[in-house]
């Protein structure tokens, strides 16, 4: 096994996603493969983490893609939308700050065990349009065996940063993939 992939062993099919998940065709899902019960596959890290962001409904209901992820990184997009935007006309900061989340989620999620968010803080720096593309870009800070620490950069496409997230994971011993019992 490489250090980019993990096995995951589970009774129940897993789906797949891969596609644009309805950025530039919002009414467009993403793609999704079902690969059969009880066989064992390998994922690289891109694969896992797209698979728990295209079972996020949550987050496919947003319009959050991920773009792309690797060990303790992920980058995920949203297009701002009408209903994204607050009472001044500008993208709500509950928006950004769930796509900068999203990010967080995910990359604190690629190294295999389950890690679960125990704080969270968002800056803002500029607004951001109806119609503008936010990109939010996740990073680990720290790694330790129980706690992990994440910053994540929200920019619009020119590239001005709009948003700062840092956040913090609790790792559990248990792994991703693997239902609670």
């Amino acid at each position: 096994m490489t250090a980019r992939s993990s096995r995951l062993r589970s009774s129940a099919p897993i789906l797949i996603a891969s596609g644009s998940g309805g950025l530039t065709d919002p009414s467009a899902p993403p793609t999704i493969a079902l690969v059969p019960s009880g066989k064992r596959q390998e994922f690289s890290v891109d694969a896992r983490v797209r698979h728990f962001a295209a079972q996020d409904r949550f987050v496919n209901a947003v319009g959050i893609e991920c773009v792309a992820a690797g060990p303790g990184t992920a980058t995920v997009r949203m297009r701002v939308r009408a209903d994204h935007l607050n009472f001044m006309g500008t993208c709500h900061g509950g928006a950004i700050f769930t796509l900068a989340d999203t990010a967080f989620g995910l990359a604190s999620n690629s190294h295999g065990p389950v890690a679960a968010g125990i704080d969270a803080h968002v800056t803002y720096h500029l607004p951001v349009k109806l119609g503008e593309v936010l990109t939010a870009t996740a990073a680990e800070v720290s790694r330790s065996r129980k706690l992990a620490v994440y910053r994540v950069d929200v920019t619009r496409e020119d590239g001005a940063l709009t948003s700062v997230f840092t956040g913090t994971v609790y790792i559990s011993s248990r792994p991703n993939g693997v239902p609670a019992s």
